[in-house]
């Protein structure tokens, strides 16, 4: 099996179609009845499908603003894709997310980790990926 790349939030895009990516984030608004969240992580947020893992009564679901880890494909979004709307207190301005990609999840884990840590941890896992180590 493929293992996930653990990635950025702000390195999500259409250059990354067709990879197994790993992203950590806090759910900023899901939309139950599309099974679309929006992971959000500082200034961006990005389209994840949790409907073939995710039933209606998942805990991470109904809290605030929960953290979790999410490992998928990343896909093009259908042209018709509705992006959950963002939370009323949510401050301005709102995330930026590029709704031409959706990652088709495979897994979702409630799990506190901090942005910094996490995005650390991808620069240094690229670092190495491009040294060959």
């Amino acid at each position: 099996m493929e293992p996930a790349m653990p990635t950025r939030l702000d390195a999500v895009g259409p250059d990354l179609l067709g990879v197994k990516l790993r992203l950590s984030g806090q759910v900023l608004s899901y939309d139950a009845t599309t099974g679309l969240v929006l992971l959000w992580a500082r200034d961006v947020a990005v389209l994840v499908d949790v409907s073939n893992c995710v039933s209606a009564w998942t805990g991470w679901s109904k809290e605030h603003l929960a953290a979790v880890i999410t490992a998928g494909y990343l896909e093009r979004a259908p042209a018709d894709v509705r992006v959950p709307g963002l939370p009323k207190h949510f401050p301005l301005p709102a995330p930026k997310t590029d709704e031409r990609v959706v990652l088709r999840a495979l897994s979702v884990v409630a799990r506190d980790v901090e942005a910094d840590v996490w995005n650390e941890g991808c620069e240094v896992q690229h670092w190495r990926k491009m040294k060959g180590l």
